[in-house]
């Protein structure tokens, strides 16, 4: 079967870069007409051509520029076209230059543009290594296998490493000490696991210069935040380096960054600008904070009044079934089936539909299966009918083409050694019922809910189980006040959609108002704040209260006030 063009580019990952930003990622890492460049996944050429246009900014013909870069390219039609234009535009008659090759093939050890015998570095690597979703890389250990010698250090990789990982850590092979690299990459490594490795290996490396990010979208077609990496290879002391994170709110002050990287701009009105030592960053530790928080909320953060949520709650994600249409059911299905309500439990399913206090089971509609019976000892009909059906329905695994019978037999729901397989009960009661409630995934509006029925809670939910000694409504407050929330959106990964989510270890992490520190007062304070909340669906109260603690200013106030009011444009913004 013919793949088409939509396809085709979306298994090479293709995004073309906005000019601007091609040749704003150009001028920052070219800084002499004698440097050598690499651009490692040229495409349409976009990056070969700013590099020209930066040679003519210093003084270099593009027939001569032309010469001192090198470009790789894997895709033949790609490839094919890249070498035509710059043949027309610039007279490019040599393509020993432009290399028609996987990048992960070509190796720095050999001499791939040069007779010199000996190991060649280039002075820049610039670049938008490509966007492939994870599962379409059938390759990864291969991939390992080829770029890793050439690191020259051990370094323990994810198997879910998004592609342009490898990019980054393979590029950097091919730079000499005081090179630099700057890249557009999705912002992904900054939050997930998978980035431990490659911050390790950053840190340890280069001088981190810059990351930068942006308030809306840069490939309107792909769902994905990208940022701008800036970083210098360096083998002198990292310990005073400050790592500069910008975060644009107008798109096209890309042009003002030098200004602002030497130090001559601040960025008020067009840009958020936080610098970090380099040593205190925490491979650990999400950067994608230092894109949302300001340096008031970073001041705050380090309160003795403020504490990790982690430390005065037990923090799990809510149940995840492996096969929601199995055992989830709503009204319709509950007829449908005629089971019975004992074998059926209450469950909430998403943030959007769920009070701030559930005091009564009665309050959510749909239920969740609840049995922990063999087949032999079921009674009801209904029931044991509705399991035998499942056991012999043809099924595919998610995202797969392999078929299987029965859901039983699902590789995820045998790997979750279910006793029997169709029983949930152990998962719910050790942890999905917990007192308080945080989403996962929320756009604009957000609140934490107040679980006291106790009713199931499924994945869309992290549980919050406060421990021993702790009020709840005291912490409920905390989480629900216009703090609160700004912790969570600043904590949590925003998604080109415009969803923010949040993980199990984010919710952990949250830095929170240690509610064991509070003096009696200021509990009832809180306790009385939230009571209100929930009734008059205000804030006012909460939030005083909240600043009385931390001893804010009326500056301090406000200015938080802006910051959470810009993260919640953020959900509308980053949708277009």
């Amino acid at each position: 079967m013919l793949r088409t063009e939509r396809e085709r580019i979306k298994d090479l990952g293709a995004f073309d870069t906005p000019k601007e930003i091609a040749e704003f990622l150009a001028s920052w890492a070219i800084r002499k007409s004698s440097d050598r460049v690499l651009d490692p996944g040229a495409g349409s050429g976009v990056f070969v051509e700013a590099a020209i246009s930066r040679f003519t900014e210093l003084g270099k013909p593009s027939s001569q520029a032309i010469n001192q870069i090198f470009a790789v390219e894997k895709d033949k039609e790609r490839y094919g076209r890249l070498l035509s234009k710059l043949k027309d535009k610039h007279g490019f008659t040599d393509s020993k230059n432009l290399i028609l090759s996987d990048f992960f093939n070509v190796i720095p050890k050999r001499s791939w543009f040069s007779d010199i015998p000996e190991p060649i570095r280039v002075d820049a690597v610039i670049g938008n290594p490509p966007y492939v979703e994870r599962q379409r890389l059938n390759n990864v250990r291969s991939i390992q296998k080829k770029i890793l010698p050439s690191l020259e250090q051990s370094i323990d990789l994810h198997s879910v490493t998004d592609i342009y990982g490898y990019f980054i850590l393979h590029s950097t092979s091919f730079l000499g000490e005081g090179g630099r690299l700057a890249f557009i990459v999705s912002d992904t490594w900054l939050h997930m696991d998978f980035g431990k490795p490659i911050k390790e290996f950053l840190l340890n490396n280069f001088h981190l210069k810059a990351i930068v990010g942006f308030d809306r979208r840069v490939f309107s077609n792909a769902l994905v935040r990208a940022i701008l990496l800036l970083v210098e290879r360096s083998s002198q002391s990292k310990s005073d380096n400050q790592v500069t994170f910008v975060q644009l709110r107008d798109y096209n002050a890309v042009g003002k960054l030098h200004s602002m990287l030497s130090g001559d701009l601040n960025g008020n009105g067009w840009a958020k600008v936080v610098r970090i030592e380099q040593s205190s960053l925490s491979t650990n530790a999400s950067w994608s904070k230092y894109l949302k928080g300001s340096k008031v909320y970073f001041e705050i953060e380090r309160s003795p009044r403020v504490t990790a949520l982690g430390n005065i709650a037990d923090v799990n994600i809510g149940l995840q079934t492996l096969r929601k249409g199995f055992y989830v059911f709503d009204r319709s299905k509950i007829n449908q089936t005629r089971i019975e309500d004992k074998f059926l439990e209450p469950i909430t399913l998403s943030p959007r539909y769920i009070p701030k206090v559930v005091s009564s089971k009665r309050q959510v509609d749909d239920r969740v299966l609840f049995c922990d019976m063999a087949k032999d000892k079921i009674r009801s009909q209904a029931l044991l009918d509705y399991i035998k059906s499942a056991e012999k329905m043809k099924i595919s695994p998610r995202g797969k083409s392999l078929v299987v019978t029965g859901v039983h037999n699902l590789p995820r729901i045998k790997k979750a050694n279910r006793n029997p397989w169709y029983n949930l009960i152990p998962e719910i009661e050790r942890r999905c019922r917990g007192l308080v409630l945080v989403p996962r995934r929320f756009y604009k509006k957000f609140y934490v809910t107040w679980n006291k029925a106790g009713v199931v809670a499924n994945e869309d939910f992290i549980n919050v189980h406060p421990k021993k000694g702790i009020s709840s409504e005291a912490l409920l407050a905390v989480l629900n006040s216009s703090f609160g929330e700004l912790v969570c959106r600043i904590n949590a990964q925003l998604y080109g959609g415009g969803v923010f989510d949040l993980r199990p270890d984010d919710v952990r992490s949250l830095p929170v108002i240690d509610v064991r520190q509070l003096s009696e007062t200021e509990t009832t304070a809180l306790e009385q704040a939230y009571r209100e909340f929930v009734t008059k669906e205000s804030r006012e109260r909460i939030d005083s209260v909240i600043y009385e603690i931390l001893q804010l200013s009326p500056n301090y106030r406000g200015r938080l006030a802006e910051e959470l009011e810009d993260l919640r444009s953020l959900s509308e913004i980053s949708k277009g």
